[in-house]
Parts: C-alpha cells; sequence; structure tokens
C-alpha cells in the first residue's frame, strides 16, 4: 500500500508543473507601421529640392517613434540625402553625385525595437551643367603687335564637365575676328595698316 501512496503524490506534483507552465504565455507586441505606406518610387531632378513628410501608427503605443535610413551607407551613397529621424521629414536637394537610381531603406521603430522597413527607389534625373575652362593658352587674350608686323597663336586649353560621365562630350569652338578657326589651332596674324 506504500506504493500507491507514492504514485499519487508524484502525479499530483505532475499536474500542479503542467498547470504552471499552461499559464505561462507571451504577448508579442505589434509592430509600428508607416500609415500611409510610402510610394515605392519617386522621381526627381539634380537640383530640384524634394520634401516628403512619412508618418507611422504604433498600434501599441509604444512611443516616441524613430525614423533611420541606409541612403549614406557605401552601397546607396547619396551625398545629401537627410531624413529627420523624429518626424519622419524627408527634406534634400539631390547634387550631380546623386544622379541615377538609388535604392533606399526606410524604416521606423518604437522604443521596444519594433521594425517596419520599405524600400523605396529615388530616380534622380540628370540636368546639364556647364564644362568649365581650367587653363588655356595664350593666357594674353589682348596681344598687342605694331602693323606690318606679325604674331603666331597657339591655342590650347584644359576643360572639365561634371556630365561627362551621364555621356556629355567636350567639344569647342575658337573664332577670330567672326570667323572659325576650330580646325587651326595654330595660325599667324598680320594685322593691316590701321587695324
Amino acid at each position: 500500500m506504500k506504493s500507491k501512496r507514492v504514485e499519487k503524490k508524484r502525479t499530483l506534483m505532475l499536474f500542479a508543473f503542467l498547470s504552471l507552465i499552461l499559464l505561462i504565455y507571451v504577448i508579442k507586441a505589434a509592430d509600428p507601421y508607416f500609415d500611409p505606406d510610402p510610394p515605392s518610387r519617386f522621381n526627381l531632378t539634380q537640383d530640384i529640392q524634394f520634401y516628403y513628410d512619412l508618418n507611422a501608427t504604433d498600434p501599441d503605443n509604444q512611443t516616441p517613434l524613430e525614423y533611420s535610413h541606409n541612403a549614406d551607407s557605401e552601397a546607396v551613397n547619396f551625398s545629401v540625402f537627410y531624413m529627420d529621424p523624429v518626424t519622419g521629414e524627408i527634406n534634400f536637394t539631390p547634387t550631380n553625385d546623386d544622379v541615377g537610381l538609388k535604392s533606399v531603406i526606410i524604416s521606423v521603430s518604437d522604443n521596444n525595437s519594433e521594425i517596419d522597413s520599405k524600400l523605396i527607389r529615388f530616380n534622380v534625373s540628370n540636368v546639364n551643367d556647364p564644362p568649365n575652362i581650367t587653363g588655356y593658352s595664350p593666357t594674353n587674350l589682348s596681344p598687342t603687335i605694331y602693323e606690318n608686323d606679325s604674331i603666331g597663336f597657339d591655342f590650347n586649353y584644359n576643360a572639365t564637365d561634371p556630365d561627362t560621365r551621364y555621356g556629355d562630350i567636350i567639344s569647342n569652338v575658337w573664332l577670330m575676328d567672326g570667323v572659325n578657326q576650330t580646325n587651326n589651332i595654330s595660325w599667324t596674324y598680320r594685322p593691316g595698316f590701321c587695324e
């Protein structure tokens, strides 16, 4: 008979232990989410300011919400992307270095580390920038000579264009007394009487 009592005690203890396990469970907090969802693509133009106000909601009211992005990462490399981490406002003016398609991950998180992320593509169109003459010869563009004398000219220049990587080609036109001299980079000028 003693062995039956020990068996009943073990069954009762096991039942009490199982009851405790069943009473313990985890409630998962709800993630914040963008409200409304931002567009998946924006078309921007170089040198034109861009503004968009992100909004998000957290069903659990785990505030404050914090906005973040990966636009300054090496993979994306936006030169001037700005998003306010508190308000979610995106406000920046893309530069010539930002031309092309950039894929940015934008996230909102609450103070309990729940997060919602969206991939947004920013397509920045190029604006044709002027070339820049960085050096030229001769440096004296107003030479003085006597009549019936001559002076030789050799024209050379160095120029850069920030849009050559987008297909621009640097070309030139040289004019002398209104006459196109583009094919003659070297010539002799002889002024006549009273010129």
